[in-house]
């Protein structure tokens, strides 16, 4: 879907930075998951330098695995998303100054989650966990193909279980 945006855009704005030959190249890259999708995507989809990546920074603990996974990067998923295993959900992102920023919850200290669905064209539904000590923080997860709502039954369904 990302990858349909950009063709537009580019498309009607009469752009020559990227070319046929780089529209071309974005496609394929997102059809390869090369660059982030704008779905939401089970944990098993990710590709294994992702994974590695999300373990080497901490953000993935050894010994678990990713239940449902989202990234609103543009060319990687190292600038930000937002994933849950079996006992934590977890939301990263880039400051203004570049700097890595984390918010994680073990699903068993989370008070709450709520989500506001969006329905506009590549709207991003925001989710949010306030955790026992009534901290919060917030994932954001593309409305695309109903992703928002796959992502948040399922990380419903975690949490009720782990409680």
């Amino acid at each position: 879907m990302k990858t349909v945006l950009i063709v537009l855009v580019c498309l009607f704005a009469g752009c020559t930075v990227l070319g046929v030959g780089g529209l071309v190249t974005l496609g394929v890259l997102a059809e390869n998951h090369v660059i982030p999708d704008t779905v939401a995507c089970p944990g098993s989809e990710l590709r294994q330098p992702d994974v590695d990546w999300l373990r080497e920074v901490g953000y993935l603990p050894r010994g678990e695995s990713i239940v449902y996974f989202y990234s609103n990067g543009f060319l990687s998923i190292e600038e930000e998303g937002n994933f849950f295993t079996e006992s934590r959900v977890v939301s990263y992102f880039q400051d203004y100054y570049g700097r890595r920023v984390h918010e994680y919850a073990e699903l068993s200290e989370v008070a709450d989650v709520d989500a506001r669905f969006e329905g506009g064209f590549l709207a991003n539904s925001v989710i949010t966990i306030t955790r026992d000590d009534g901290s919060q923080f917030e994932l954001l997860v593309s409305n695309d193909q109903a992703g928002d709502r796959i992502f948040y039954d399922e990380l419903i369904r975690r949490w009720h279980a782990s409680r």
